[in-house]
């Protein structure tokens, strides 16, 4: 008789908890709520594509040799970079969890570390292309020898095979995956579009383009100059090896570490998913997709705040606590001196970390030692940066504690208005708090205020994975109440939730970590709910950065061929860069002689310029008053500007000026502004006038007016200039069309003559005001 078959065991799947259930069920309620709502108001826009297939002109390619030399350079600096961190961090001999921790904690310090290594370099003078490039070749051959010797060709090898591995996820994970892939790769094509953000023109890469031409670092006379600029290191390092583009993929690299990080905390305190899923909620929120398109340092205070974070988390968990608490002092440091909102990062985090030790932990002893190690470290970190300020200004956080230490070239008045229109917005009662992210979140989403759907949206998720009791992991509480007080904080200070990038990537994870762990537990119905809401959020965040790029900057002709780099430039790009100077800045370098030097005026988007310049910022002020005020008469104003300053000619941006006059950005007396006519009469003469209508909106016209400073009576017959600057002050106190304008500019003309007696130009705007045609 054949062997009898034994029947097989029936297993029925294992029961989900009603409450469970409930939870999945009201967390997919709660996100398909907030997504029915952000549908009823605004439409999809199917990523813009027939815009992107109109304006795509294959005409010539000239652009990619330059392209390819930016990813070349930039791999290289990133490379030598992860050298330098690699090299130091072996020395501690840290027990890594996974050797993708230990490779992405390396890149970072390893950027931190050539940041300051080009702060000394800079304060010694030193920036020049043979020292610049010499850094960069020794660094890269550091790199390669810890290459062949000391285990980074390992590291390497182990950490790529562990990021390229998958999870073991839900259905739809390959969907998710396109998706992130797809915010990857729209952040990386937006490097090659040149800079046109307003920050990165002012100080992002105005300040070291400045720094370049001047040969170091000196003081520049911005309030912007004199923030922490590690960041900006790195894009000044960019600038003199390659141009704006390297300095731009440089900061997108910062994404790949974010990444790598979450990948790495996933493997650290849970499932790889919960990585992917992070990833996907960050990087496909438009306003850190328009930070990455930038040479902003948002998104690269959010890598080493991240760093920070999870070397803090680790050393709540972690037996071997001692290094991860010095490490976690070094990326505080890091995430400070990057950008003064950083000190949030670093204030919240101690708060939370005594905190866990004290209470949670129960050891009072502990709590007050790791708390003094990482505020030591972090100070010491950022020590560099104050002392640099100190020696420039005589104020070591410039412009902040004025009472105290004072501060070069400050204006009360204008530090109010600075902090003023930081802090817009800002929630001032409970009920703002409370409204705060659903206001924000129904904002205009192409804003880059607008934090996306999966803030808000997953909220559901975020609580039942912070509250749940079974198969919490230990750093879920710790971060959940970091990421609460974070935005509490945020919340009151500004509406400007940009500056919150850093505290997003953290609550990313935390809804990486929900989303995993409630899919796993919730049921299928529920997994797939959750996975469609997720996939659902990152579309739509696509979908608006699609078309924020297609809408503002307009850059798919460029990119394809058909349109010049630098002509792109010389026109506005809507909620970008009003009224671009660059043409001027172009006529300077191609007609100006060798020694020439510009006097910028009434515009602080100075990176375009190539030629060395004097300028302000607009909150500080400004060089032409001082100078005057310093001189007492045109002739001694003369001296100064030719003999002292070395300035050659004056540039003056007209819309800039009209648009940045509710700053009061000259703050005259009438007795300066005279001089200053008297000046204009006897010794500017126009060489240069660029006007045309603006490409994208022609409604407008974009004029800069470009100046020579001659001696008096050096061009006979050539009559002085219409007077741009005493027409700008007109327009401030008394706009063209307003009740009374015309008695109010002849009032400022009077206190003018009262003031210096008669002026040619001032007498010549009476005539014309008095006699209109």
């Amino acid at each position: 008789m054949g062997r009898r078959s034994t029947p097989a065991i029936s297993r029925a799947a294992p029961s989900v908890p009603r409450a469970t259930v409930v939870a999945g069920a009201i967390a997919v309620g709660w996100a398909a709520l907030i997504l029915g709502l952000h549908f009823k108001k605004y439409s999809f826009q199917g990523l813009a594509l027939s815009e992107i297939i109109d304006r795509v002109s294959f005409a010539r390619w000239g652009g990619l040799p330059a392209a390819a030399s930016a990813v070349v350079l930039g791999a290289g600096v990133l490379f030598a970079a992860w050298g330098l961190g690699h090299s130091l961090l072996r020395r501690w001999k840290i027990p890594w969890h996974s050797p993708l921790e230990e490779a992405v904690f390396g890149w970072g310090l390893g950027q931190g570390v050539l940041a300051y290594v080009l702060l000394a370099v800079g304060a010694l003078q030193g920036y020049r292309p043979a020292v610049l490039w010499g850094l960069y070749l020794s660094a890269l051959a550091w790199a390669f020898y810890q290459w062949r010797v000391g285990g980074l060709r390992r590291l390497c090898r182990d950490a790529w095979t562990q990021a390229r591995a998958r999870p073991d996820g839900a259905r739809g994970d390959g969907l998710l995956r396109v998706l992130l892939w797809s915010a990857f790769a729209l952040n990386g094509v937006m490097c090659f579009v040149p800079e046109v953000f307003y920050d990165a023109l002012v100080y992002h890469l105005g300040v070291p383009r400045w720094y370049l031409l001047e040969g170091g670092i000196r003081y520049y006379p911005a309030y912007h100059a004199q923030f922490p600029l590690t960041r900006q290191m790195i894009n000044l390092f960019g600038l003199a090896l390659q141009g704006e583009s390297l300095a731009k993929l440089l900061h997108f690299a910062t994404s790949v570490q974010i990444h790598c990080t979450f990948l790495a905390l996933a493997d650290r305190f849970g499932r790889r998913r919960a990585g992917l899923l992070a990833s996907l909620a960050f990087f496909t929120v438009p306003m850190v997709a328009m930070n990455l398109w930038t040479t902003g340092v948002d998104v690269a205070m959010a890598a080493v705040s991240l760093l920070a974070l999870a070397a803090g988390l680790i050393s709540l968990t972690d037996a071997a606590g001692r290094a991860w608490v010095v490490l976690t002092g070094v990326f505080l440091g890091l995430t400070v001196s990057t950008k003064y909102p950083g000190g949030i990062d670093a204030a919240v985090w101690g708060c939370v970390f005594f905190f866990h030790r004290f209470f949670v932990g129960k050891n009072p002893r502990a709590a007050f030692r790791d708390l003094g190690i990482t505020a030591g470290v972090a100070f010491l970190v950022f020590l560099p940066w104050l002392v640099k300020n100190a020696v420039l200004t005589g104020n070591p956080v410039y412009p902040y504690l004025h009472a105290v230490f004072g501060g070069r070239d400050l204006l009360i008045e204008k530090l109010a208005i600075f902090n003023a229109d930081i802090a817009q917005g800002a929630a001032r009662t409970l009920l703002d708090l409370i409204k705060a992210p659903w206001r924000l979140t129904f904002a205009v989403p192409s804003s880059a205020s607008a934090p996306g759907l999966f803030p808000l949206g997953l909220l559901g998720a975020v609580a039942w994975g912070v509250l749940r009791r079974k198969n919490r992991g230990v750093f879920v509480r710790p971060l959940a109440v970091y990421a609460a007080l974070y935005f509490v904080v945020m919340f009151v200070l500004t509406s400007q939730t940009r500056y919150a990038i850093s505290g997003l990537a953290a609550y990313a994870f935390l809804i990486g970590e929900a989303i995993d762990a409630l899919g796993r537990v919730a049921g299928l119905a529920a997994r797939f709910c959750l996975t469609a809401v997720v996939a659902l959020s990152a579309l739509t965040g696509l979908d608006v950065s699609f078309l924020i790029a297609t809408r503002a900057y307009a850059p798919w002709s460029l990119l394809t061929g058909g349109e010049d780099r630098r002509a792109y430039q010389y026109y506005s790009h809507p909620g970008l860069n009003p009224g671009p100077a660059a043409e001027g800045y172009d006529y300077l370098k191609e007609k100006g002689a060798g020694d020439a030097r510009v006097l910028i005026l009434g515009d602080e988007k100075v990176f375009p310029c190539a030629v060395p310049f004097r300028a302000s910022g607009i909150f500080n002020e400004q060089l032409i008053t001082r100078w005057a005020r310093e001189a007492g008469t045109s002739e001694k104003l003369w001296d100064i500007l030719t003999a002292r300053e070395k300035i050659t000619h004056a540039l003056i941006n007209l819309p800039s000026n009209y648009r940045l006059l509710s700053y009061n950005p000259y703050v005259w007396d009438p007795a300066t502004l005279g001089l200053v006519c008297e000046f204009w009469d006897r010794h500017v003469r126009l060489v240069h006038r660029a006007a045309a209508q603006e490409k994208i909106d022609p409604r407008f016209v974009n004029e800069t007016l470009v100046y020579v400073l001659a001696p008096e009576g050096a061009l006979p017959g050539v009559p002085p200039p219409e007077n741009a600057l005493l027409l700008v002050e007109e327009e401030r106190v008394g706009p063209w069309g307003s009740p009374g304008w015309r008695e109010k500019r002849l009032a400022l003309l009077d206190a003018i003559r009262a003031a210096r007696g008669p002026i040619p130009s001032v007498e010549k705007r009476r005539r014309e005001l008095l006699n209109p045609a």
